[in-house]
């Protein structure tokens, strides 16, 4: 029980690093989509 603890802690502490970046990644698309989207609808309802 011990031994799985401490490896699944090690496999977390493994994907911690890339798994952040892909997260901040995602989120800055997110935010790069909704600004994009913003923008497009606001030209859509003015014309």
């Amino acid at each position: 029980m011990r031994s799985f603890h401490s490896l699944r802690l090690y496999y977390l502490h493994k994907l911690q690093i890339p798994f952040a970046s892909a997260r901040k990644e995602f989120l800055q698309g997110i935010t790069l989509l909704r600004h994009f989207h913003s923008r497009t609808l606001g030209r859509h309802f003015r014309a």
